[in-house]
């Protein structure tokens, strides 16, 4: 079978990497998808309860080329489905849906795809369409000129995270978190420190990770529960074999911020997502922090800082960026690094040259709006 994970630009390499991981698997690249081969329904399973980095992931069954007009676009996505036999994965009492997703522009809406290639399968099958809540979802993900067709075994978005119920306007993310937490080149067990937490999104994704919790423990439903070739997979079994490597002991991450209203959003959020006791949680002014630990006692810093705007003059992003290198200058060990999280890098760039080493850059994209990954290493 072919499957695959359904990602933001720019955190494929980490979508790799988790499936390596998870499953043993070795897997193929594209803009925002990666594909990997697997015979076992089991691997699904368990993408599906612990991938990080995943909005979707599905069986993927053809691919299609986007024509320049809707017309051939619907000729070649009709054929592109004309093979699904969806006996094959519910019963006859059973309904279904045409799900579409696009990315980039297109002279046609995911409405109208839907609307075409349901219509399209309905005929054929003879089936029941349901709208609010089908049994199965056949989802047509639109990548630029490229169409990927497969069979949805989220049914929902497992990039929207329980926890984050309590937000703040920088607000990130659960799989950009975790994919930058992964860029930084961390390691379970070490000493990870977040000066500029927010609502907690990137120390809470690091110790979901570090303690071995699966994302989805406290959901445990996802659409594949509901298709036939699954019945013969014992996913209870799969979910508490992972829920026993859960570790309970106190994580090396902390959790700080110079706003006490941050400190508490991420207290919240991290006893929604079951890890609050094993987290450092502090409100702590960034020219403080070498009150906090001793020369060289962090592995890393990871955090997502503004970046200069209307909102936030130059004169004050200065003046942050200078205490936080300064700070981190003394905190960080030797080589340690410095993962940031920005929109506009320049300042950044000037100020941390000083005592710090680019070792890595990327891009990721959340929506339309590009996010810099700058990892600096200490001199």
């Amino acid at each position: 079978m072919n499957g695959a994970i359904i990602t933001h630009q720019g955190c494929e390499e980490i979508a790799q990497m988790e499936i390596k991981e998870l499953i043993g698997c070795v897997s193929k690249k594209k803009n925002t998808i990666v594909e990997f081969k697997t015979n076992k329904l089991q691997d699904f399973v368990l993408l599906n309860y612990k991938s990080q980095t995943a909005k979707k992931i599905i069986i993927l069954l053809s691919e299609a080329d986007i024509k320049p007009n809707f017309s051939k676009t619907k000729k070649a996505l009709k054929k592109a489905v004309e093979n699904i036999k969806i006996d094959d994965w519910i019963e006859p009492s059973q309904t279904f849906k045409v799900d579409c997703e696009r990315e980039g522009e297109h002279e046609f809406t995911s409405t109208e795809i839907e609307r075409e290639i349901g219509k399209e399968l309905q005929i054929k099958t003879k089936r029941e369409v349901s709208l609010k809540s089908p049994d199965l979802r056949i989802i047509i993900y639109i990548q630029e000129q490229k169409a990927y067709v497969g069979i949805d075994l989220s049914g929902r978005d497992l990039s929207k995270r329980e926890y984050k119920i309590f937000t703040t306007s920088n607000s990130l993310k659960g799989t950009i978190a975790y994919s930058v937490i992964r860029m930084s080149g961390f390691k379970p067990k070490e000493k990870i420190l977040d000066p500029m937490s927010g609502d907690g999104a990137i120390a809470i994704e690091i110790a979901i990770y570090d303690s071995k919790t699966p994302i989805n423990f406290y959901k445990k439903e996802f659409l594949f529960q509901k298709l036939k070739p699954f019945k013969k997979v014992n996913e209870k079994a799969i979910f508490e074999q992972e829920d026993k490597l859960i570790s309970k002991k106190k994580t090396n991450v902390y959790c700080y911020d110079y706003l006490l209203r941050n400190v508490k959003s991420c207290q919240k959020n991290a006893k929604i997502a079951g890890i609050e006791r094993i987290m450092n949680f502090s409100k702590v002014e960034i020219e403080w922090m070498d009150t906090k630990f001793e020369e060289e006692e962090i592995d890393r810093i990871i955090t997502h800082l503004p970046s200069e705007s209307k909102r936030m003059e130059k004169k004050k992003i200065e003046k942050m960026y200078q205490e936080l290198f300064y700070q981190a200058r003394y905190v960080l060990k030797n080589k340690g690094t410095i993962t940031i999280i920005t929109q506009k890098d320049e300042i950044l760039k000037e100020i941390s040259k000083k005592d710090f080493e680019i070792s890595k850059e990327a891009n990721i994209y959340s929506g339309k709006q590009k996010l810099k990954i700058i990892v600096l290493q200490k001199r």
